[in-house]
């Protein structure tokens, strides 16, 4: 990558469209399906040129996207090439979400078992009975992680409280899912420290810390091994 090459980072305010670093660069690479270079892309989605060649090469291993052609870069030694690249299998407008090795990640987590119960069966459960309903051989979810999400979930303004906590047995407090809340299939997204995203609007709907609104605003790193 050239050095002297600038990268401006989209800022946003809170309640304002969000998307992912992944899905800014799924959407540009869907744009220029036909030929597309890494560095077209980095440019046109606003993201490093380090994280998009990440995603890019994660992409071609999962046989995503192919690689159609090399041309000397422009004042550049031969040595030095532009790799060009088409995309091959367009699954729609959800960016993949793939390995470092090309394994493409298909899971169902506890936050869409949760999402799920919440949603379909329209009831109120505590911590403990959403756990267990919505646990299966496969997938055990604890009253733990089902504490986090609903409180989250609540601070984000999803979930009504029906029943609030008392002393006696099994006097946790009791969540709904507000008929207006329900966004769409996807899971919101309760995020490092406190951050509730929902895939379906795009929109990040509650954060609770300073480093994090830091973090939402400046940051364009994908994260790591899911590149996400």
């Amino acid at each position: 990558m050239d050095s002297k090459q600038k990268v401006t980072v989209k800022r946003l305010k809170l309640g304002e469209m969000y998307q992912s670093p992944r899905q800014r660069l799924w959407n540009e690479i869907r744009k220029s399906s036909q030929r597309f270079s890494t560095k077209d892309i980095s440019l046109a989605a606003e993201i490093n040129y380090s994280s998009t060649h990440s995603y890019i090469t994660a992409l071609k291993k999962a046989g995503i996207i192919s690689e159609i052609e090399r041309t000397p870069r422009r004042g550049k030694s031969r040595a030095i090439e532009m790799i060009y690249f088409k995309l091959d299998k367009d699954g729609g407008y959800t960016a993949p979400a793939v390995r470092k090795n090309g394994e493409i990640i298909e899971e169902r987590s506890s936050s869409q078992a949760m999402w799920n119960t919440l949603r379909i069966t329209k009831q109120a459960f505590s911590a403990d009975e959403l756990a267990k309903v919505a646990s299966t051989d496969e997938l055990v979810i604890n009253s733990t992680s089902a504490t986090q999400y609903l409180k989250a979930l609540f601070q984000a303004g999803y979930l009504e409280i029906t029943r609030k906590p008392t002393y006696r047995k099994n006097g946790q407090t009791k969540y709904r899912l507000l008929p207006n809340m329900n966004t769409g299939a996807r899971p919101p997204s309760v995020r490092r420290a406190l951050q509730v995203f929902d895939y379906n609007l795009s929109l990040i709907m509650y954060q609770d810390t300073p480093i994090l609104e830091a973090e939402r605003k400046y940051g364009a790193e994908m994260d790591g091994e899911f590149l996400a």
